[in-house]
C-alpha cells in the first residue's frame, strides 16, 4: 500500500463514488436521447458523444487509476499499461466535442436560416473527432510500457508503468502539444464563440424591446429568448467546469515534466497530488449529466 489505511479508504471511497455517478448519469443521457425523438438533433448527438467519452474515461481509466494510486508498483500487466493512453483519447474527444457543440450553437444563433446538420454529417463530425483524438495520443501510447526497478532498503524489485521517451525534450514537447491542442486551443475557441453568441443574443433582445409588438408576439419572443439563454448557460457551465476540472492536472504534468520539483517534491506529487488532480479531472465526467438535467427542460423531464 502507498498510503495508510485511512487515506487508502478515503481515496477508494472518492473514486468509487464518481465511478458510480458517472456510469449512471452518462448512461441516462444516452438513454434519454435514444427514447425522445425531440432530442434527436445535431447538438444532442454531440452531447451523446460527450457522454460516451465520459463513459470511456469511467470504465477504462478510473478503476486503473484507483489501483495505481492505492498499490505500490504496477499489477495490471503491459497491455493495460498501454491502454491507459485511452484516458488522453477520451479527454481529447471531450474537448473537441465541446468545440463542435460551440460551433453548432454559433451557427444556430448567428444565422437562423443556416441548414441544420443532417444525421450523416453529425456522424462524420463525430468520427473525425475520434480519429483526431487517437492521432493526438499516438505518441503517448507508443512510449508507454512496463519495466522492473529496484526500490526500498532491501532493493526489492517491482513492476512500474511509465512513459519511456528517448529524451526529456521529447517528453516535454509531447506534454506541451497535448496541453495546447487538448486544453488551451479548444477553450480559447469556445470562449470566443460563446462571447460572440452572448453579445448577439443581448443585441437581439435589446432590438426586440424597442420594436412595437403584440402581446402574443412578445410572449413568443420571451419564450424563445429564455430557451436560448438557458441553452447557452448550460453549455457555458459545461465548458467552465471542464476547464476548472482539468487545469490542475495539466499544470501538475507540466511542472513535473519540465522538472520544477526536487526529487523529494516529485515523490510527494506522485503520492498526494496525482490522486487529487486525477479525481478532480474525473469529476468532470459526473458533472455533465447533472448540468443537462438542471438546465435543459427536455432532459429534466425525461430524467
Amino acid at each position: 500500500m502507498k498510503h495508510s489505511t485511512s487515506v487508502t479508504v478515503i481515496i477508494g471511497m472518492c473514486f468509487v463514488a464518481i465511478i458510480l455517478l458517472s456510469i449512471v448519469g452518462n448512461a441516462l443521457v444516452c438513454a434519454v436521447v435514444c427514447r425522445n425523438q425531440n432530442l434527436r438533433s445535431a447538438t444532442s448527438y454531440f452531447i451523446v458523444n460527450l457522454a460516451l467519452s465520459d463513459l470511456l474515461v469511467t470504465v477504462l481509466c478510473m478503476p486503473v487509476s484507483l489501483v495505481n494510486h492505492v498499490f505500490t508498483g504496477w499489477h495490471l500487466g503491459d497491455l493495460v499499461c498501454k491502454l491507459t493512453s485511452l484516458q488522453g483519447v477520451a479527454i481529447a474527444a471531450s474537448a473537441f466535442t465541446l468545440v463542435v457543440i460551440a460551433v453548432d450553437r454559433y451557427r444556430a444563433v448567428m444565422d437562423a436560416m443556416a441548414p441544420k446538420l443532417s444525421g450523416r454529417q453529425s456522424f462524420a463530425i463525430v468520427s473525425f473527432i475520434w480519429v483526431l483524438s487517437f492521432a493526438v495520443m499516438v505518441p503517448h501510447a507508443l512510449v508507454l510500457g512496463t519495466a522492473e526497478r529496484y526500490h526500498g532498503k532491501d532493493n526489492d524489485t517491482m513492476v512500474i508503468c511509465k512513459e519511456w521517451w528517448q529524451s526529456d525534450s521529447h517528453r516535454q514537447a509531447n506534454t506541451l502539444v497535448v496541453f495546447l491542442f487538448c486544453y488551451v486551443f479548444p477553450l480559447l475557441t469556445i470562449a470566443i464563440l460563446y462571447i460572440r453568441i452572448i453579445i448577439r443574443i443581448g443585441l437581439r433582445q435589446k432590438s426586440f424591446g424597442t420594436e412595437p409588438r403584440t402581446e402574443r408576439q412578445r410572449q413568443r419572443q420571451l419564450g424563445y429568448s429564455e430557451k436560448k439563454v438557458t441553452m447557452i448557460r448550460m453549455l457555458i457551465l459545461v465548458v467552465v467546469l471542464f476547464a476548472l476540472s482539468w487545469l490542475p492536472y495539466h499544470l501538475v504534468i507540466l511542472l513535473v515534466d519540465y522538472k520544477q520539483f526536487t526529487p523529494t517534491g516529485i515523490q510527494n506529487v506522485y503520492l498526494y497530488a496525482y490522486p487529487v488532480v486525477h479525481w478532480l479531472g474525473y469529476c468532470n465526467s459526473t458533472m455533465n449529466p447533472i448540468l443537462y438535467g438542471y438546465c435543459n427542460r427536455n432532459f429534466r423531464k425525461e430524467f
